[in-house]
Protein backbone atom coordinates (compact mmCIF):
# COMPACT_ATOMS: atom_id res chain seq x y z
CA UNK A 1 0.00 0.00 0.00
CA UNK A 2 2.85 2.38 0.83
CA UNK A 3 4.45 1.98 -2.58
CA UNK A 4 1.06 2.33 -4.31
CA UNK A 5 0.37 5.53 -2.36
CA UNK A 6 3.79 6.91 -3.36
CA UNK A 7 3.03 6.20 -7.00
CA UNK A 8 -0.30 8.02 -6.73
CA UNK A 9 1.24 11.02 -5.03
CA UNK A 10 4.22 11.32 -7.36
CA UNK A 11 2.36 12.95 -10.29
CA UNK A 12 0.97 15.62 -7.96
CA UNK A 13 4.40 16.36 -6.54
CA UNK A 14 5.81 16.43 -10.07
CA UNK A 15 3.26 19.08 -11.09
CA UNK A 16 4.01 21.06 -7.92
CA UNK A 17 7.70 21.01 -8.74
CA UNK A 18 7.00 22.05 -12.34
CA UNK A 19 4.80 24.94 -11.22
CA UNK A 20 7.37 26.05 -8.67
CA UNK A 21 10.14 26.12 -11.28
CA UNK A 22 8.25 27.73 -14.17
CA UNK A 23 5.75 30.00 -12.44
CA UNK A 24 8.34 32.77 -11.87
CA UNK A 25 9.00 32.84 -15.63
CA UNK A 26 5.32 33.65 -16.19
CA UNK A 27 4.57 35.95 -13.27
CA UNK A 28 7.51 38.27 -14.04
CA UNK A 29 5.77 39.34 -17.25
CA UNK A 30 2.81 40.56 -15.22
CA UNK A 31 5.02 42.25 -12.64
CA UNK A 32 7.28 44.01 -15.13
CA UNK A 33 4.84 44.54 -18.01
CA UNK A 34 5.00 48.35 -18.01
CA UNK A 35 8.80 48.37 -17.92
CA UNK A 36 8.97 45.63 -20.55
CA UNK A 37 6.71 47.58 -22.92
CA UNK A 38 8.69 50.80 -22.40
CA UNK A 39 12.04 49.15 -23.04
CA UNK A 40 10.68 47.16 -25.98
CA UNK A 41 9.55 50.38 -27.69
CA UNK A 42 12.91 52.00 -26.92
CA UNK A 43 14.68 48.93 -28.33
CA UNK A 44 12.52 49.02 -31.47
CA UNK A 45 13.05 52.76 -31.99
CA UNK A 46 16.84 52.55 -31.68
CA UNK A 47 16.99 49.51 -33.98
CA UNK A 48 14.75 51.11 -36.61
CA UNK A 49 16.74 54.35 -36.57
CA UNK A 50 20.03 52.47 -36.98
CA UNK A 51 18.79 50.41 -39.92
CA UNK A 52 17.16 53.41 -41.66
CA UNK A 53 20.37 55.43 -41.22
CA UNK A 54 22.40 52.55 -42.69
CA UNK A 55 19.93 52.34 -45.58
CA UNK A 56 20.11 56.08 -46.35
CA UNK A 57 23.92 56.01 -46.51
CA UNK A 58 24.67 52.50 -47.83
CA UNK A 59 22.37 52.46 -50.88
CA UNK A 60 23.70 55.67 -52.51
CA UNK A 61 27.26 54.68 -51.61
CA UNK A 62 26.72 51.18 -53.04
CA UNK A 63 25.50 52.72 -56.30
CA UNK A 64 28.42 55.17 -56.41
CA UNK A 65 31.18 52.59 -55.92
CA UNK A 66 29.95 50.48 -58.86
CA UNK A 67 31.59 53.10 -61.11
CA UNK A 68 35.11 52.23 -59.93
CA UNK A 69 36.59 48.85 -59.02
CA UNK A 70 39.39 50.45 -56.98
CA UNK A 71 37.00 52.58 -54.93
CA UNK A 72 34.62 49.65 -54.35
CA UNK A 73 37.50 47.47 -53.10
CA UNK A 74 38.60 50.12 -50.61
CA UNK A 75 35.09 50.96 -49.33
CA UNK A 76 33.93 47.36 -48.96
CA UNK A 77 37.27 46.43 -47.38
CA UNK A 78 36.88 49.14 -44.73
CA UNK A 79 33.27 48.03 -44.08
CA UNK A 80 34.44 44.42 -43.70
CA UNK A 81 37.08 45.44 -41.16
CA UNK A 82 34.58 47.48 -39.14
CA UNK A 83 32.08 44.62 -39.05
CA UNK A 84 34.74 42.14 -37.95
CA UNK A 85 35.30 44.09 -34.72
CA UNK A 86 33.48 42.41 -31.77
CA UNK A 87 30.51 44.32 -30.36
CA UNK A 88 32.03 44.97 -26.95
CA UNK A 89 35.31 46.15 -28.49
CA UNK A 90 33.42 48.51 -30.79
CA UNK A 91 31.55 49.92 -27.81
CA UNK A 92 34.82 50.47 -25.94
CA UNK A 93 36.36 52.19 -28.97
CA UNK A 94 33.33 54.48 -29.34
CA UNK A 95 33.08 55.65 -25.73
CA UNK A 96 35.85 58.35 -25.97
CA UNK A 97 34.12 59.89 -28.99
CA UNK A 98 30.40 59.33 -28.35
CA UNK A 99 30.20 58.79 -24.61
CA UNK A 100 27.73 56.26 -23.22
CA UNK A 101 24.05 56.09 -24.04
CA UNK A 102 21.77 55.72 -27.02
CA UNK A 103 24.07 57.46 -29.52
CA UNK A 104 26.81 54.89 -28.96
CA UNK A 105 24.34 52.01 -29.23
CA UNK A 106 22.89 53.35 -32.48
CA UNK A 107 26.40 53.78 -33.91
CA UNK A 108 27.29 50.18 -33.03
CA UNK A 109 24.18 48.73 -34.69
CA UNK A 110 24.61 51.08 -37.67
CA UNK A 111 28.09 49.65 -38.31
CA UNK A 112 26.77 46.08 -38.38
CA UNK A 113 23.72 46.97 -40.50
CA UNK A 114 25.74 49.00 -42.99
CA UNK A 115 27.78 46.23 -44.65
CA UNK A 116 24.94 43.87 -45.76
CA UNK A 117 23.05 46.75 -47.37
CA UNK A 118 26.18 48.16 -49.00
CA UNK A 119 27.37 44.83 -50.41
CA UNK A 120 23.94 43.79 -51.67
CA UNK A 121 23.39 47.16 -53.34
CA UNK A 122 26.78 46.91 -55.01
CA UNK A 123 26.13 43.31 -56.08
CA UNK A 124 22.65 44.12 -57.40
CA UNK A 125 23.81 47.06 -59.52
CA UNK A 126 26.95 45.28 -60.74
CA UNK A 127 25.05 42.16 -61.80
CA UNK A 128 22.84 44.02 -64.30
CA UNK A 129 23.54 42.86 -67.82
CA UNK A 130 25.44 45.38 -70.01
CA UNK A 131 22.93 44.55 -72.73
CA UNK A 132 20.11 45.99 -70.61
CA UNK A 133 22.08 49.17 -70.05
CA UNK A 134 22.91 49.42 -73.73
CA UNK A 135 19.22 49.09 -74.62
CA UNK A 136 18.37 51.83 -72.09
CA UNK A 137 20.94 54.14 -73.64
CA UNK A 138 19.71 53.22 -77.10
CA UNK A 139 16.18 54.43 -76.39
CA UNK A 140 17.54 57.75 -75.18
CA UNK A 141 17.42 57.41 -71.38
CA UNK A 142 19.71 59.74 -69.46
CA UNK A 143 22.07 58.43 -66.77
CA UNK A 144 19.61 59.24 -63.97
CA UNK A 145 16.71 57.74 -65.93
CA UNK A 146 18.70 54.53 -66.40
CA UNK A 147 19.29 54.41 -62.67
CA UNK A 148 15.66 55.04 -61.74
CA UNK A 149 13.95 52.95 -64.44
CA UNK A 150 16.39 50.12 -65.08
CA UNK A 151 19.13 49.65 -62.50
CA UNK A 152 17.28 50.19 -59.22
CA UNK A 153 14.21 48.08 -60.17
CA UNK A 154 16.47 45.21 -61.26
CA UNK A 155 18.64 45.52 -58.14
CA UNK A 156 15.72 45.80 -55.70
CA UNK A 157 15.64 42.06 -54.75
CA UNK A 158 19.32 42.25 -53.78
CA UNK A 159 18.83 45.48 -51.81
CA UNK A 160 15.78 44.10 -49.97
CA UNK A 161 17.73 40.98 -49.06
CA UNK A 162 20.47 43.15 -47.57
CA UNK A 163 17.91 45.17 -45.59
CA UNK A 164 16.37 41.97 -44.24
CA UNK A 165 19.75 40.62 -43.13
CA UNK A 166 20.62 43.97 -41.53
CA UNK A 167 17.28 44.24 -39.70
CA UNK A 168 17.41 40.72 -38.27
CA UNK A 169 20.97 41.19 -37.06
CA UNK A 170 20.23 44.65 -35.66
CA UNK A 171 17.42 43.43 -33.40
CA UNK A 172 19.72 40.96 -31.70
CA UNK A 173 22.77 43.23 -31.62
CA UNK A 174 20.83 46.05 -29.99
CA UNK A 175 20.41 43.93 -26.84
CA UNK A 176 24.07 44.73 -26.10
CA UNK A 177 23.09 48.41 -25.94
CA UNK A 178 22.48 48.01 -22.20
CA UNK A 179 26.24 47.70 -21.68
CA UNK A 180 26.53 51.14 -23.30
CA UNK A 181 23.98 52.64 -20.91
CA UNK A 182 21.21 52.76 -23.54
CA UNK A 183 18.81 50.37 -21.78
CA UNK A 184 16.45 48.59 -24.20
CA UNK A 185 15.65 44.90 -23.71
CA UNK A 186 19.29 44.20 -22.96
CA UNK A 187 18.80 46.04 -19.66
CA UNK A 188 16.65 43.14 -18.38
CA UNK A 189 19.28 40.63 -19.50
CA UNK A 190 22.11 42.51 -17.79
CA UNK A 191 20.08 43.08 -14.60
CA UNK A 192 18.97 39.44 -14.52
CA UNK A 193 22.50 38.13 -14.98
CA UNK A 194 23.93 40.42 -12.31
CA UNK A 195 21.26 39.41 -9.77
CA UNK A 196 21.01 35.75 -10.88
CA UNK A 197 17.36 36.44 -11.72
CA UNK A 198 16.97 33.97 -14.59
CA UNK A 199 13.28 34.72 -15.28
CA UNK A 200 14.20 38.38 -15.88
CA UNK A 201 17.04 37.32 -18.20
CA UNK A 202 14.65 35.16 -20.23
CA UNK A 203 12.07 37.97 -20.33
CA UNK A 204 14.62 40.35 -21.80
CA UNK A 205 15.62 37.89 -24.49
CA UNK A 206 12.20 36.58 -25.54
CA UNK A 207 10.81 39.62 -27.51
CA UNK A 208 13.74 39.68 -30.01
CA UNK A 209 13.28 35.97 -30.59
Amino acid sequence: MGSSSALIESPASWWDSLAENFLPYLTIYAEEWDSLLEEFLRHLAMTSFSVVLALIIAVPLGIFITRSKKVSSVVIGIANVMQSIPCMALLAMGIPFLGVGETLAIFMVFVYAFLPILKNTYTGISSISPVSLEVARGIGLTRMQQLGRVELPMATPYIMSGIRIAAVGAVGTMTIAAFAGANGLGWFIMLGMNSLNYPMTVMGRSPPL
